[in-house]
């Protein structure tokens, strides 16, 4: 069973090139440790003798993260860090006997994701990470659409035959 999700990462010390390579593998770690006393209650009982079942029988932080090209982050605490969104997956690997309905598994994973998020508690995975968000499915589309559209806009103002200056402004500057 594969669980997609998306979040957003803010961080000011790594460099966007390391990323891939450190940032989003321990983030992946972080996120499957915290999933794994509530999907293996018996093997990660602290008392050694839990009577409760394992909900699953291996888990896999594969296929790997990947960036959300075009996605803005919707909530950037800091202007000044860098913020990029991620479409996230875990691979569940589970017995169909005890699970029949993978749905409430998937939500039980998303749930303790979006939890973690939203407590902080991935911010320890490295170094530099400021905040980790979980976004909801459909705030990733309303965020491409818009992005879509933009893009759209600026390349038929491009190709116009009006040659009307025009000055587009990305980000802001504060004199005081």
């Amino acid at each position: 069973l594969v669980v997609p999700y998306e979040y957003e990462m803010e961080y000011k010390t790594a460099t966007e090139s390391a990323l891939p390579i450190i940032l989003v593998p321990a983030l992946e770690e972080a996120f499957g440790e915290a999933l794994l006393s509530t999907l293996f209650p018996k093997k990660c009982s602290t008392t050694g003798n839990s009577s409760s079942t394992d909900l699953a029988t291996g888990l896999s932080t594969l296929p790997v993260d990947e960036i959300l090209a075009g996605t803005l982050c919707q909530d950037q605490k800091v202007v000044t860090n860098l913020c990029l969104v991620f479409t996230g997956k875990l691979t569940v690997y589970y017995n169909a006997a005890v699970i029949g309905n993978t749905t409430g598994l998937t939500n039980t994973i998303l749930d303790l994701l979006k939890s973690g998020m939203d407590n902080g508690d991935f911010l320890d995975a490295f170094e530099g990470v400021q905040r980790v968000g979980y976004i909801e499915p459909e705030e990733v589309e309303e965020d491409k659409e818009f992005y879509e559209e933009w893009l759209e806009w600026i390349r038929d103002l491009i190709e116009s035959d009006d040659k009307t200056p025009l000055l587009i402004v990305a980000g802001s500057v504060i004199v005081s």
